[in-house]
């Protein structure tokens, strides 16, 4: 989407299709920058009262005697979570594109773990499981471990396997995320006491 350099000697006969072309491209490229803004703030919106509603479903299962087992009920909960699941993929397309934009070539692994936990966190409350974060090698609060990639894709290497093992371990069980940082290694690791 780079403009045609006119510095160059253009014949005069493609001059216009070269202003054309150029035209074109600059508003190809606003439309896109449009596009991704707009995407980015829709999941941010639409983010945190799609977690409320989680968490509203949740505490209404708890206060009220028999109000998880109707049809009805498990229904609106499996709807909310594919919108929290929609919304999930919504910014790591967002934030993939912006690090894709921005040339971005390194990313915060505990950071990027920690927000995998935060994120999933909602998902694991309702199967009782218990979801860490546990650092091997690393400062208890470091955000100094550092890895080449963009977050967006690492995020979502990260969150899939977290995601699964959440989905397949048993209620009442546990997840853990481990960072296991070696001298020149760093090994990420997603334990539950699932099915092996």
């Amino acid at each position: 989407m780079t403009p045609v350099d006119l510095a160059n000697d253009i014949p005069t006969e493609k001059a216009p299709l070269v202003n054309a072309l150029n035209d074109l491209l600059s508003r190809l490229a606003k439309a896109v920058h449009a596009q991704r803004v707009f995407v980015a703030d829709a999941a941010h919106e639409l983010r945190t009262p799609l977690t409320a509603l989680k968490l509203e479903i949740h505490v209404a299962r708890n206060e009220i005697p028999g109000i998880g087992a109707g049809l009805l009920f498990q229904k609106l909960e499996e709807r909310t979570n594919r919108a929290i699941h929609l919304v999930q993929q919504l910014l790591s397309l967002a934030r993939e594109d912006s690090a894709t934009s921005n040339g971005k070539s390194r990313a915060s692994l505990a950071r990027l773990a920690s927000q995998v936990v935060a994120d999933l966190s909602v998902f694991a409350e309702q199967k009782e499981i218990d979801v860490g974060l546990e650092r091997a090698g690393i400062e208890p609060r470091s955000d100094s471990l550092y890895v080449a990639g963009d977050e967006a894709s690492l995020g979502s290497r990260l969150s899939n396997p977290v995601d699964n093992a959440i989905r397949y371990t048993p209620q009442g069980g546990r997840v853990d995320v481990r960072l296991i940082s070696a001298v020149d290694t760093v090994d990420v690791e997603a334990v539950d006491t699932g099915p092996a």
